[in-house]
């Protein structure tokens, strides 16, 4: 068996590509594909202790406007930020500072000082245990994202498609900050 791993932001077409299986986060859209929920995780805002100190730690989600922000370049949202806290969903307008289409990017900009932003606990974990990032307005948070495998059909899946996809379920249960789910396999 020979894996090709393709790292992209764009849905591919998987069967004009000849892709077997796709990971994609968020809610999907109506395909021809089929598709499993397999996790979802929490993303937070946060921002660097330094970044705080120089300019303070917002205190309502309206304070945010205030402050730079770092973003996801592809937002639906734009220049506005949807959160969710005590007393419901709140969108906020922002000033993006720095815009990337990478996690890890948009990850080491929080780091350096460059905003606020929000962030995937998986992948922020460790560096809020180091102190690294700061939760910000911990009582707010997006709302939580999904990860769903998607492949073009359940028919006639080659078993090595079967055993990536329940050796990637199985994977994922040790990550940190993931939520597991079961729901079967349907149509999107």
């Amino acid at each position: 068996m020979t894996i090709e791993l393709v790292l992209d932001d764009r849905f591919a077409d998987l069967i004009a590509e000849g892709v077997d299986v796709a990971i994609r986060f968020g809610d999907l859209k109506s395909s021809d594909l089929v598709a499993r929920k397999l996790a979802t995780f929490e993303r937070v805002l946060v921002a660097s202790p330094a970044y705080l100190a120089a300019h303070g730690n917002p205190q309502t989600p309206h304070d945010l406007s205030q402050h730079r922000h770092i973003r996801f370049v592809w937002s639906p949202q734009g220049e506005a930020i949807p959160l969710v806290g005590p007393g419901g969903p709140v969108t906020v307008p922002v000033r993006s500072s720095f815009l990337a289409n990478n996690a890890f990017v948009l990850n080491e900009a929080l780091c350096a000082g460059l905003g606020v932003g929000g962030a995937q606990v998986p992948l922020i974990k460790s560096l809020l245990d180091e102190r690294k990032l700061v939760r910000v307005l911990p009582d707010y948070s997006y709302a939580p994202m999904e990860i769903h495998v998607v492949y073009a059909t359940v028919r006639f899946m080659p078993r090595k498609v079967r055993a990536f996809i329940d050796h990637l379920a199985s994977g994922l249960k040790q990550v940190p900050g993931l939520r597991m789910v079961h729901i079967p396999e349907k149509n999107v």
